[in-house]
């Protein structure tokens, strides 16, 4: 199922964020994203999600739950972090998880205006909300992104810049960010 939002990116700071976390809270797992910052300041954001608690596409009621949740989490923006369903995980699978630590690679040649920050990590229920919510701690604007999640392993690449719109170059400053987001994904 796809979900796709519009809206002035005023209209809640950490837009981003706050989405993800309103999914994440309602049990949809997010398999893939996609998100803009157009020329007028409205961020576009398409999530593709899976609903585990049906069996193929949910039914209407159950999307227009999911909108309208999207919708106040916007409107009626929170600080305080959303709550996710605790789900049973193997303990074969947490041992294999600190086998293959986590990855954060930055890139400042691709993009002429954008720093590019690539996450490689295993997916869990709210990673994606957490990844995001540390860069807009962090005073860092996603100005676009690819969410991708093949099997258990994420990787997630954000455009990002800093509060003055430029890419992030000081090694120190990209080594804390580097230092957050490792620790945003190993919690």
């Amino acid at each position: 199922v796809a979900y796709t939002v519009a809206a002035p990116d005023t209209v809640a700071q950490g837009v981003f964020h706050r989405l993800t976390g309103s999914l994440n809270s309602q049990g949809l797992g997010i398999l893939a994203a996609e998100i803009y910052t157009l020329g007028d300041d409205v961020a576009l954001d398409r999530f593709f999600v899976e609903d585990p608690d049906f069996d193929g596409e949910p039914p209407p009621h159950r999307m227009e739950e999911v909108c309208q949740k999207l919708c106040k989490s916007l409107l009626e923006p929170s600080n305080e972090p959303p709550a996710f369903r605790r789900t049973w995980q193997d303990q074969g699978v947490a041992e294999q998880l600190q086998d293959m630590p986590p990855r954060v690679r930055f890139d400042n040649a691709t993009s002429p205006k954008r720093t590019i920050i690539t996450v490689f990590t295993y997916d869990r229920i709210g990673l994606l909300y957490e990844i995001a919510r540390t860069l807009f701690e962090l005073g860092l604007t996603v100005r676009s992104a690819k969410i991708g999640t093949h099997l258990d392993q994420v990787t997630d690449v954000f455009y990002v810049e800093d509060q003055s719109g430029q890419k992030i170059t000081d090694e120190a400053e990209i080594e804390r960010i580097r230092e957050a987001l490792l620790a945003a994904v190993s919690a």
